[in-house]
């Protein structure tokens, strides 16, 4: 079915905006408001429905029903070539919100579908519009209080944080000015005293910064700004900063949360701001990489995503860098690819291990040669043979390191 949306959505994509404009306005009438009249103008003999009352559709549908319409639906929106006027745009916000931040069908695909949806056609508003933006701002102030209710859920509270983070994203590819006021929403929510909250807005950024092929692409139509990545990155860097180093003596979760926010974004940043970052970044980075007796999830993502980083480092010959925290960054390697409990996080010590090897001269390493070899014959017994593999190849850039004819 998935593919079959897909087919249909590139196939919208490639209309013209007349054609694209009739069948969208036509179908979305029809399944997300419920006014049949939109897309039949005379009601056959058997419809019993009125045209004052519409059809109702959604409320009779089960949730399979539900699921091909609102993955039609989210086809059609992430495809659009033109923008739809604004009285249609709230309406149509208003009632995918409702299907995005409640699981009425008992089906978290539709939720995510609606989500989706929702960052598409938020994508499209028309800046200039004050209606719309009062709209959105509106959004945020019924996000903000629904997540300071003590009584929601955990599956809703996690639905509309979805909901903001797309919302987020498709304001923010677009370059639209409201994107400060959600920006300035995930900041203050990362510091929610309920800790999922403050788990969930940390992958935020992650995830505004990822490529989504499906929508929010110039493919699918979508308003994309120029350099987007960075311009997030920097007008979310002083801001995390400033929370890594206010908790980073006083509350060890807390700090992890926003160096995830901080680390995550690295991979998906382009390459000349990451190297222009790099003095900024290490410290933070070695930090990462030096908590070994935490085994949470978001320690683990930081872990993974320091590792990455410090391996880009190398492999770009940017070594130079790491000169004053070469025997700690070694160790804190070797003691992550020996003693972390996840494999992905073993692998990425022993890469990082084999490129310091490969780019240091001998005479730097000759020091931390012997005790390296000997701590890595562990990992040769690991329980992954992807880790053993990734082992045998740093040991073996260790017991090269002096010898002659290297």
């Amino acid at each position: 079915m998935d593919s079959l949306f897909g087919v249909l959505g590139r196939g919208v994509s490639k209309l013209n905006i007349k054609y694209s404009q009739h069948l969208s306005e036509s179908l979305l009438q029809f399944s997300v408001m419920g006014k049949v009249d939109e897309l039949l103008p005379v009601l056959p003999p058997t419809c019993f429905c009125t045209y004052e009352t519409g059809l109702k559709f959604l409320d009779s549908l089960n949730a399979t029903q539900a699921l091909i319409v609102f993955g039609l639906t989210n086809e059609l929106i992430s495809n659009l070539k033109y923008q739809i006027n604004a009285d249609q745009l709230t309406e149509l916000f208003d009632k995918l919100v409702i299907f995005a931040t409640n699981n009425k069908y008992n089906n978290l695909k539709i939720c995510i579908l609606a989500t989706k949806s929702i960052g598409a056609l938020v994508n499209r508003f028309d800046g200039k519009i004050d209606a719309l933006n009062e709209k959105l701002k509106q959004f945020l102030k019924q996000t903000e209080e629904r997540l300071d209710d003590s009584e929601l859920s955990e599956e809703n509270q996690l639905l509309i944080i979805n909901a903001l983070i797309w919302s987020t994203k498709g304001l923010v590819i677009g370059g639209h000015i409201v994107r400060k006021d959600f920006i300035a929403l995930l900041m203050k929510l990362i510091e929610h005293n309920n800790s999922l909250i403050r788990n969930e807005i940390s992958k935020a950024f992650a995830v505004i910064q990822s490529k989504d092929e499906s929508c929010l692409t110039s493919e699918n139509n979508a308003n994309v700004r120029i350099l987007y990545n960075q311009s997030f990155y920097f007008e979310t860097f002083d801001t995390l900063l400033s929370g890594y180093l206010k908790y980073k003596t006083e509350d060890s979760d807390r700090k992890q949360i926003f160096l995830s926010a901080l680390l995550t974004q690295l991979n998906l940043i382009p390459k000349a701001v990451f190297c222009n970052e790099l003095k900024r970044l290490l410290p933070m980075l070695l930090d990462a990489i030096s908590d070994h007796s935490i085994t949470s999830d978001c320690c683990r993502d930081n872990q993974r995503a320091a590792l990455d980083a410090i391996y880009q480092i190398l492999i770009d010959k940017n070594e130079r860098i790491l000169d004053p925290s070469l025997k700690s960054t070694v160790n804190n390697c070797v003691n992550l690819s020996i003693n972390s409990p996840y494999l992905e996080v073993r692998r990425s010590a022993l890469n990082c291990l084999a490129e310091i090897a490969h780019n240091f001269e001998d005479s730097i390493l000759n020091h931390l040669r012997d005790e390296v070899v000997r701590n890595l014959r562990k990992t040769l017994n690991d329980r992954k043979r992807i880790v053993r593999k990734s082992a045998v190849r740093a040991r073996c850039k260790w017991i090269l390191i002096g010898q002659p004819g290297k």
